[in-house]
């Protein structure tokens, strides 16, 4: 097994501006995805993005390649797997072949080195092609609305009978929480995405948390919990 640790960091962001390079505990966010696959010794890491800051920072943690994200693969709107295949033709031109990867996108900081280990483990033991992370959701879902204006919302799930309460949801209900994907190259090829229903398998950390930060106030909840 080839592994290639994959890590997309574009410049730009919709909810925080310059996110990856966001300050928490006097780093930048994306200095702890770099730190975790740094200690991932026997894997090829590969960093895609469009920004020469960021490329400035990887070098601190040894990550040297000659590449930037081409602009059309960086906007607000790109897919994650178009760059991942592009970054793989690129690697190929220079005779560098992988059969998986291991994505670990930087706006999770709190991803334990633990957890990944066993997350590559258990696709070995169970000859898995896809398994990502989830965390426990801690509202109910069912009472997500979709809203047009205050008075023109609608329901997300439709409501049934049975009505879900807490209980309930801390036993079933989880999110793809974006810590950790990994998935053969073959898998990828097959579905161009990295979770598929029913054929992904999923994984639980032990400390059933991720803090995913896309918005201002997920970075506030990440300081604080580091302070």
């Amino acid at each position: 097994m080839r592994v290639l640790i994959f890590i997309p960091a574009r410049a730009g962001s919709k909810g925080i501006k310059n996110k990856n390079l966001s300050n928490l505990k006097n780093k930048p966010l994306i200095s702890y995805t770099f730190k975790i696959a740094k200690k991932l010794k026997k894997f090829r890491t590969f960093l895609s993005t469009d920004s020469k800051k960021i490329i400035k920072i990887g070098l601190n943690y040894g990550i040297k390649d000659n590449y930037i994200r081409p602009k059309k693969l960086s906007g607000s709107n790109s897919n994650i797997i178009d760059a991942v295949f592009h970054g793989l033709d690129h690697l190929k031109k220079n005779s560098e072949k992988f059969t998986h990867i291991l994505l670990l996108q930087p706006t999770s900081p709190f991803r334990l080195l633990k957890d990944i280990k066993k997350i590559i483990d258990l696709l070995k033991k169970k000859k898995l092609e896809s398994i990502c992370s989830i965390s426990r959701y801690i509202n109910n879902p069912i009472y997500f609305v979709e809203k047009n204006n205050s008075s023109n919302w609608k329901y997300s799930f439709k409501k049934k009978k049975r009505i879900f309460n807490r209980q309930q949801v801390k036993k079933n209900f989880y999110i793809i929480d974006g810590s950790v994907y990994f998935a053969s190259i073959k898998f990828l090829n097959k579905y161009k995405k990295f979770v598929v229903q029913d054929k992904t398998y999923l994984y639980q950390p032990n400390n059933n948390f991720n803090i995913d930060i896309d918005e201002n106030l997920d970075l506030k909840i990440a300081r604080k919990l580091l302070s």
